[in-house]
């Protein structure tokens, strides 16, 4: 699975200066404390920029995406995973927190000496430190300034603070205060989310009147949110740290040597905050050599906003809607719990009954997959001290598609690698989302479909979506012993023997007769040759037919059955397991599994 690496570069330096106010608060600073603070700021990223590592391979790099003066590079097959960084930018970033904390004695309530601290004792990995600090607005042991305007900065760093320590639901608290106490012209640019969207999804974005995107935004946002195991919209608190990341880089000396302008800020909205920096070598066509700064976002991050099919009918999405290309990412995110955002949690199988339904989800940690996986990078195996000794959680979680703000039908695992869920709910149109994550592992897995089941009278004939099990279950098995006996993977090798069981609903008010027609092909449409004479099925497994009959119950209520496959010497490949039922006077009904079948 491709994953997102990107490197920025300058394309036409310039010499730092004061760009625009970060935040205009009223303060008593003193101007020579404020300016001893720039000072040392400045000194700071001079002496990293002449400290950082040499990337030789930035010269046969390409750009991607050209923003502004900025260079977008996303190269395939990319290995860069920062390392620990040079032990001078250590030592020399701890004596400008030091130089900083002086300069606060002297201005304790100005905005950019305050922002500062807090950035870069969040880089020195100090973030519990930069809390505190933005919670007493930098006065401590005084209470914090009443001033409307300071207070609205100090919850803004709180939020970054709060988020960069994992503590999302705190994190989203303190920037919906701040951003109460916010001029309206910024709450519209923090709340903007067409910069993060990629074309067909800005395009539906943009169809849509204002007062539409106001109702829609906290729609995309629960949608985008990685995991809802994990307490907290991080996806949200992130955009809002980088917000405010930019606006404390605003009247500051950044390491591409370059004014703040907007192409600075997009590349920081959308990607996020640089975890790495190298300089490219000196140029020997200028006099005297000119090095510039490359800036490595997460190898990890990834797209996580949702496509325009599931957030336009988000029930009627298929799973494959809901999946992003990582190899076209507008905008990217690697959650700090885990990096590894996998696809394909496990399956997710529907059981209608007339005003209710049944949901089976059966799940497994997938396999690491992505780019890094196999070259061990020691920093990709560190735990953050927030996520450090918690077990592993599964969840199935219903979120309501006409309201899905509203808290989702659910049930969790704990200390779970693998497994099923049951989970009832009200027929109708849901977004199911199957989640299961390791902290030690920093790995998860996420698969998201809709689910569209209206409510129907109890006489009206439905099928249940197939569900694979270990064998052939016992006449008059309910679904909660078939969940019991659920697969959780969909791989088999010839020779296996496996369970396909399913539901009727609807059916025992009158007479009737069911048919049965089961089929295996290629994924790719072509039925199998000679498939009668390996498909056993029936109670006995001694019956080689692919079509059968029985009577319908007698009586209402859910129906279940299953048959037993034994798989063949196939190649090895992608195959679709069909189902079809019908019975006379009724239109005959039709379900598909895909199995895989390996060495």
């Amino acid at each position: 699975m491709p994953r997102l690496r990107s490197v920025v570069v300058l394309v036409a330096g310039v010499a730092a200066g004061a760009g625009p106010a970060a935040v205009e608060l009223r303060g008593q600073a003193g101007e020579r404390a404020r300016d001893a603070a720039r000072e040392a700021q400045g000194r700071f990223e001079r002496a990293r920029l002449r400290w950082l590592p040499v990337d030789h391979g930035w010269s046969r790099g390409r750009c991607d995406e050209v923003i502004g003066r900025m260079c977008y590079s996303n190269p395939e097959g990319g290995d860069w995973y920062w390392d620990a960084e040079d032990p001078r930018i250590a030592d020399a970033r701890e004596e400008l927190i030091a130089e900083l904390a002086r300069a606060a004695t002297d201005a304790p309530a100005d905005p950019w000496i305050l922002g500062q601290r807090v950035a870069y004792l969040g880089e020195a990995d100090r973030w519990e430190e930069a809390r505190a600090l933005a919670a007493g607005c930098g006065r401590a042991g005084r209470e914090p300034p009443e001033e409307p305007e300071a207070r609205t900065w100090c919850l803004a760093l709180e939020g970054l603070a709060l988020h960069s320590l994992g503590r999302f639901v705190e994190s989203e608290g303190a920037f919906r205060r701040a951003m109460a106490g916010m001029d309206p012209a910024d709450v519209a640019q923090w709340s903007d989310l067409e910069p993060l969207l990629d074309r067909s999804t800005r395009e539906w974005w943009n169809g849509l009147s204002p007062d539409e995107r106001v109702l829609r935004s906290p729609v995309v946002w629960t949608f985008a949110d990685p995991l809802l195991l994990v307490p907290g919209n991080d996806l949200l608190t992130e955009h809002w740290s980088r917000r405010t990341v930019a606006r404390i880089r605003e009247r500051a000396r950044n390491p591409y040597r370059m004014n703040w302008g907007d192409d600075l800020e997009e590349m920081l909205v959308r990607y996020g905050r640089e975890v790495g920096w190298a300089r490219t070598a000196p140029s020997p066509y200028t006099q005297p050599p000119t090095t510039d700064a490359v800036g490595y976002h997460d190898p990890e991050s990834r797209p996580l906003f949702p496509s325009a099919r599931a957030l336009a009918d988000p029930a009627a999405a298929s799973e494959a809607a809901w999946e992003v290309d990582a190899g076209q990412a507008r905008s990217a995110y690697a959650p700090q719990y885990a990096p590894a955002l996998l696809p394909g949690a496990g399956r997710v199988a529907v059981f209608p009954r007339g005003d209710r339904l049944a949901v089976v989800a059966t799940f497994a940690l997938p396999d690491d997959t992505t780019r890094h996986a196999e070259h061990g990078h020691p920093e990709r195996d560190s735990v953050p001290p927030g996520w450090r000794g918690r077990p592993s959680e599964a969840g199935l979680f219903l979120v309501a598609a006409e309201d899905p703000t509203s808290a989702p039908v659910s049930r969790r695992s704990i200390h779970a690698d693998t497994g099923a869920f049951l989970l009832e709910a009200p027929a109708g149109r849901w977004v199911a989302s199957l989640e299961i994550f390791s902290p030690e592992l920093r790995r998860a897995g996420r698969t998201r479909v809709g689910v569209d089941r209206p409510p129907l009278p109890p006489d009206v004939f439905t099928m249940s979506d197939l569900l694979l099990v270990d064998g052939l279950l016992p006449v008059g098995s309910s679904l909660e012993e078939a969940v019991e006996r659920a697969l959780a993977r969909a791989w088999f090798r010839a020779g296996e023997r496996i369970g396909v069981a399913w539901e009727l609903f609807g059916l025992g008010y009158r007479d009737e007769v069911l048919s049965y027609r089961l089929t295996v092909e290629e994924e790719s449409g072509g039925a199998l040759s000679r498939v009668a004479s390996w498909l056993g099925i029936g109670g006995d497994g001694r019956t080689e037919r692919l079509v059968w009959e029985e009577q319908a119950p007698e009586g209402p209520g859910p129906m279940l059955r299953s048959v037993e496959l034994e798989l063949p010497l196939l190649p090895v490949g992608r195959y679709l397991v069909k189902l079809e039922v019908g019975t006379r006077g009724r239109a005959p009904l039709e379900r598909e599994i895909p199995i895989e079948l390996r060495d």
